[in-house]
Order: structure tokens, then C-alpha cells, then sequence
């Protein structure tokens, strides 16, 4: 056989070698052309439902900048004007607002006002020293646990005052240790509170072995927690948990003593305390069982921002000679002990006026007085107030308009180059893919109706041209700054009545179309997607009929081939056949 043939999914190769024909030129034209008589159509519509999807998709864009901006900055809500501003005055040319306080704005509902503030005095950290020791790096010979602000320290007979100080630090107990070194043979430990307030270190000891009072830090005794003619304890977080166990003090040798409680009748009676294995509950219990006259003992509990506490609490317990402790049992539940022996910085909360009310803070930082301000202090002013001034502050609100002004008249210019005539170089114009789209009509009127109605609740500024939005004549819209300046100065109420209004107005009325889940656009553009999934899947029948044609094409040619060589082989035959029998003649003549 003379011709040969081979196909691929994308190389005809087809040769004649007896016909001395070009096939596969010639089915590679014959495809050519129905391909392109098939898809010529499609491709257009292909191509213009694409610009249309593209149109749309960025109109989308354009118009969702509005949507979000208003979202975004609240200007469709109340919230959306909540900015304030703190300044400061006082009366006294000699008091600097400044150096005595400043006022933050927070979040949340803000009262504008003016409120006077007077800081009487400020929070200050307790700081407490012991006695002078002779040196600092000598072993001390202490051993026992203290108990600072309910954390239990253990202190070692080998330690030093340095020692002593870093396992005080090493606690985290909500105090500074350091040694001070007066002289080159007198240092004293000293504690420094990390919070300020009237209530900053608490000392206690854990056990008997007064660890305390041989650093010369306590001295003396008396109620820790007096509250009228009653005695209470510290506060601890469980009534029914051991006190000296965890997960409350964790004492390593939690101790138990018979302790005194006298009556109002003058007589003492004893009552055992196991702090290993006695809660709150049980020690009230063991008190109250003792029946001494005058006096009984609960368990009162306490909550303050979400957090309960518990303190046993004795009535009829004003003094500590009514009390005779054991072991240190007593001092370790905060009743009765020794109290700071020198202090260098009492303890206090910061205290101050607003509007002649008293207002005391553990701190100085004191927030929630005046709603959403935060007044920070650092100096005093007794007898004589600074006002503190809280105004709405507007100042941004132009440059926010203009943004939104800016967005719309994007839309809006967007929207009138779809409705003009692209002219080309060769003097032939096209129209944009958009132009006379009803949708698009539809949703300019929406912005423009929107930007032309009355602002409800106003008197004054009434339109969005009234607070200088105004149209201009290629229909897009632009801020005049003075005007809408002048306007916010003269009735700021009214500004931000109309911009709230246009802003929710839009933000409903735009939202309908730019939902990224029901909106109109989103609607079209699903639309035009299956449009364009349609056609492709046409271009792609397209395709493979061409490619069925011409595989149908080749194998015909390649029979035509076949048909030609065997008649190629036939004729050759009957020539020799032919030739055979006239030589056989001529022989025999």
C-alpha cells in the first residue's frame, strides 16, 4: 500500500503517495472552515456576554464602596457619631490642668458635659522596712513560712536578708523585696507594694516560728480586720476548703492551736483550730459549739466584679486582748497580729471629687465616673476644681462626607460611560456593553432619588443641596466644603440628622442591589456566568464533531488511497497480461 496516515489528538498527518494528493492540507481546510462557520457566532456572543459580566463586576465594586464606607464608619447609626473630645480649664491660673490630670475618651455611651474635678490625693503603694541587720549575706538562722497578700513564702535557717528578699520576689506574692544598704554594717529589707490602694501589703505568719517579728518587720498585736464591734479575717475564696491547705493558703506545715476567745461576760473559753483540716465553715461552727457568751461567729460572703469571697467574721470582738492566739493560727486567718513596724510609704487610695461627689480609687487610673472617660491623675488640686470638659467632637466628619460624596459620583460617572459611544482612529463608533440597561437606569435613579429627598425631622437643612452635596451638570455629585462647614457649625444636629438619614437611606436602598447573596447584580451576574457556561459548552461540542469530522474525512481519503492501488495493480496486471498474449501470438506466426 503507498500512502500512509497517522492521527494524533492535534496533528493530522495524511500523505497520497499514489494520488500524489495533499490530504491532510486538504482536510485541515475542510475543518478550518465548518469550525469557523460554527463558532464564529458563538465566540461573539461569547466575548460580549464576557464584557457584559466584566461591566457589571466592576459597577459592582463601585457601587458596594458606597455600602461599605457606610458600614464601615456607622454613618447609617447613631454610633457612627459618638466622637468626643476632652479639654481642660481651671479658674486658678496657678493650677496647670495638665500637670494634675487627664482625660481619655473611651468607648461605649459618652455624656457630654462639663463636670468639675477636684484631686484631693493620690493612690499611693505601701512601703514597709524592717530593722537594721549587719549584714545581708550572712545566714539569718530563720525558718518558717510567711504568709504576703495570701501566698505562702518559705524562708530557710541558711538564707540571708538577700536570701530572704529574692524568695519573697520568687513568690509573686504582689510585693518588691530589696535590702538597703544604709551603711557598710546596717541593711534593712525593705517591701514596696506592686499596687497602690489603702489595702496593700498583708503579712501574716504561716506557723510558730514568728518569722516575722524576728525580721523586725511586725510588732505588736491587734485586729487585722476590724469592722465596728465585730473581728473578721482575711478573705479567701472557698468557705468550705482547709484554710491552710490547698487550694487556699497551701501551708507545708499548716498549724493547729487552742486558741482564747473571751466573752462579753468576761469569761475565756478555748476552741481548737486545725488550720490543715478546718474550713471557714467548720472553724465557725467549732466557735460557735463553745458557747461563749456575747459572741458568734459566721462566714460572711462578699462579691465584687463576678468574684466571691469569704471572711469569718466574730461579733461582739472589738479589741485584741478578747482574743489570745495559738501557734499563730489566728495571725495566719488574718483576726489578730502584728502590723507594719516601720513604714516608710503608708498605703492609700487615690481620692477626689466629681461634681462635689466623693469618689475613692485604689488606683490612679479611674474610669466609669464620668460615662466612657478614663481620668488619669498625677498631681493635686484640693479646693479648687478643673473643669473637665466633654464635647462632640465633629471635626472628622467633613473629610467622611467628602469619601462618601466621592463614592457616589463614582458610581454615578460610572454609570454615564456606560450610556455614551466609544469612537475608535477609524471613525466608527460602539456602543458600551451596559448602554440602555434597564437595571443600570434603574438603580441611577435610585441614587439620585435618594440624594433628592426630604430629611425627615429637620427644619433648617432639609435636602443634602442644603448641607452642600449638589449635583453637577454630567449628573455626578460633589461637597461643597463651605457650605456644609458653615451648615455643621451653625446646627451640628441637624448635619448629622441629614447625613445619618441619607446614609441609612442609601445603605437600604443600594444594599438591594449590591447583596453579595440576594442582590440584583449578584443576580445578573449569576446569570450571564451560565450564559457564558452555556456557550462554552457549545464551543466545546463544537470541537469535537469538528474532530469527528475529520477523523471521518481521513479515513475516507486513506480508502481512497487503497482503492487507488489496488486499481493501480489491476491495470498493471491486464497491461502484462495483455503483453504476455501478443508476444505469444507473434511467436507462433
Amino acid at each position: 500500500m503507498s500512502s500512509t496516515s497517522s492521527t494524533s489528538s492535534s496533528t493530522l498527518n495524511l500523505t497520497g503517495l499514489v494520488s500524489n494528493t495533499d490530504w491532510q492540507s486538504l482536510v485541515t481546510s475542510i475543518n478550518a472552515e465548518q469550525k469557523e462557520a460554527a463558532e464564529s457566532s458563538l465566540n461573539s456572543e461569547l466575548t460580549s456576554q464576557q464584557n457584559i459580566l466584566s461591566a457589571w463586576q466592576s459597577f459592582n465594586t463601585s457601587l458596594s464602596a458606597v455600602t461599605n464606607y457606610i458600614s464601615t464608619n456607622s454613618l447609617n447609626s447613631s454610633t457612627g457619631y459618638q466622637t468626643y473630645s476632652a479639654s481642660m480649664t481651671c479658674s486658678d491660673s496657678s493650677i496647670t490642668p495638665s500637670n494634675v490630670l487627664s482625660a481619655a475618651i473611651g468607648t461605649g455611651t459618652i455624656a457630654a458635659g462639663t463636670y468639675a474635678v477636684e484631686v484631693k490625693n493620690l493612690a499611693t503603694a505601701e512601703k514597709i522596712a524592717s530593722d537594721s541587720f549587719t549584714s545581708s549575706s550572712t545566714a539569718l538562722g530563720l525558718s518558717g513560712q510567711i504568709v504576703i497578700n495570701g501566698t505562702a513564702v518559705s524562708i530557710t535557717s541558711t538564707e540571708s536578708l538577700t536570701g530572704v528578699a529574692q524568695a519573697i520576689n520568687d513568690a509573686n506574692a504582689g510585693v518588691s523585696a530589696s535590702v538597703l544598704a544604709v551603711s557598710g554594717s546596717s541593711y534593712k529589707l525593705e517591701l514596696q507594694s506592686s499596687s497602690s490602694g489603702s489595702s496593700s501589703i498583708s503579712l501574716k505568719d504561716g506557723d510558730a516560728s514568728n518569722v516575722l517579728q524576728n525580721l523586725n518587720l511586725i510588732s505588736g498585736s491587734s485586729l487585722l480586720n476590724p469592722s465596728g464591734s465585730n473581728a473578721l479575717s482575711d478573705s479567701f475564696s472557698s468557705e468550705t476548703d482547709p484554710v491552710g491547705a490547698s487550694p487556699l493558703l497551701d501551708l507545708t506545715s499548716p498549724q493547729t492551736g487552742t486558741v482564747q476567745i473571751t466573752g462579753t461576760d468576761g469569761v475565756s473559753q478555748n476552741v481548737t483550730i486545725d488550720l490543715a483540716t478546718d474550713s471557714l465553715e467548720t472553724i465557725a461552727s467549732n466557735i460557735n459549739s463553745a458557747g461563749i457568751t456575747g459572741v458568734t461567729a459566721s462566714v460572711v460572703p462578699t462579691t465584687a466584679n463576678g468574684t466571691t469571697t469569704y471572711q469569718l467574721q466574730l461579733t461582739n470582738i472589738s479589741k485584741a486582748s478578747s482574743l489570745t492566739d495559738s501557734n499563730n493560727v489566728l495571725d495566719t486567718l488574718g483576726i489578730v497580729g502584728g502590723t507594719a513596724k516601720n513604714t516608710l510609704q503608708a498605703g492609700q487610695d487615690a481620692q477626689l471629687s466629681v461634681d462635689a461627689n466623693t469618689v475613692n480609687s485604689a488606683t490612679n487610673t479611674v474610669s466609669g465616673v464620668i460615662p466612657g472617660v478614663t481620668l488619669s491623675l498625677t498631681g493635686t488640686n484640693p479646693n479648687t476644681a478643673i473643669d473637665v470638659n466633654i464635647t462632640q467632637d465633629n471635626s472628622g466628619l467633613d473629610s467622611q462626607v467628602n469619601t462618601l460624596v466621592g463614592d457616589i459620583s463614582s458610581a454615578l460617572s460610572y454609570i454615564n460611560s456606560q450610556n455614551t459611544v466609544s469612537s475608535s482612529s477609524s471613525s466608527s463608533s460602539t456602543a458600551n456593553v451596559l448602554m440602555g440597561n434597564a437595571s443600570l437606569f434603574t438603580m441611577k435613579n435610585t441614587i439620585v432619588n435618594t440624594l433628592l429627598e426630604n430629611i425627615s425631622g429637620n427644619s433648617t437643612y432639609t435636602t443634602a443641596a442644603s448641607i452642600g452635596i449638589n449635583f453637577q451638570s454630567d449628573g455626578t455629585v460633589t461637597l461643597d466644603s463651605d457650605t456644609f462647614d458653615g451648615a455643621l457649625s451653625a446646627n451640628p444636629t441637624e448635619v448629622v440628622n441629614a447625613i445619618k438619614t441619607l446614609s441609612s437611606d442609601l445603605y437600604n436602598n443600594l444594599n438591594v442591589y449590591v447583596n453579595p447573596d440576594t442582590g440584583t447584580i449578584n443576580s445578573i451576574e449569576t446569570s450571564t456566568n451560565s450564559q457564558i457556561n452555556n456557550i462554552n459548552s457549545q464551543l466545546t461540542a463544537v470541537d469535537n464533531n469538528c474532530a469527528q469530522q475529520a477523523q471521518q474525512l481521513e479515513n475516507e481519503y486513506s480508502a481512497l488511497e487503497t482503492l487507488l492501488e489496488q486499481s493501480n495493480e489491476t491495470k498493471t496486471f491486464l497491461t502484462d497480461m495483455e503483453s504476455s498474449a501478443t508476444n505469444s501470438s507473434s511467436s507462433s506466426s
